[in-house]
């Protein structure tokens, strides 16, 4: 199935917390799944949209033309996490933006496009994560981009120390 963006919209997909409910609780055990996302530059910040959720998987689907593929934790900004990011073919500006901990980024396909164009991005608090078996190529034809980052790390955003990126397992990458 493709979903494909028609208007101007933020994100495509959206799993959040509830904040204005008391005592409300996450989105837990969700799943997207065997999906297309097109944002035909429309969706402007992201296809999936994901903050202070438990146990997601995003798993097996294409994204195409937003400057954020997934974005994990951002709104809330202190996201449970434990989100398993596999078998995915994302080209973005940012492919997987993280900042929120114990997540699984295994098996994708990422193609970061434009001019800092980022495989997967950790932003504070997005610690306790594997970065496992993925192909991150930069597509030199069609974007003949000056700056990439396969994986970058930034923990500016805190000037404290108090939301550390930490415990990352970068391993069995190929970066083309």
């Amino acid at each position: 199935s493709t979903i494909k963006a028609t208007v101007a919209m933020a994100h495509m997909f959206k799993f959040t917390y509830n904040s204005g409910v008391t005592n409300g609780i996450a989105p837990f055990y969700s799943e997207v799944s065997g999906l297309l996302f097109d944002g035909s530059s429309l969706a402007t910040t992201s296809a999936i949209y994901n903050d202070y959720d438990m146990h997601m998987k995003i798993e097996r689907n294409a994204i195409f033309n937003v400057p954020n593929g997934i974005l994990n934790g951002i709104g809330i900004g202190i996201g449970y996490g434990v989100t398993e990011i596999i078998y995915n073919t994302i080209r973005a500006g940012i492919c997987i933006n993280l900042s929120a901990g114990d997540n699984i980024v295994e098996h994708n396909d990422l193609y970061p496009i434009g001019v800092n164009g980022i495989g997967v991005y950790l932003a504070p608090w997005s610690g306790d994560t594997g970065i496992i078996k993925n192909i991150f190529s930069r597509d030199t034809v069609n974007d003949p981009s000056s700056v990439l980052y396969a994986v970058r790390f930034d923990g500016a955003l805190s000037t404290d120390g108090s939301k550390e990126i930490r415990d990352i397992d970068i391993s069995f990458n190929e970066f083309d």
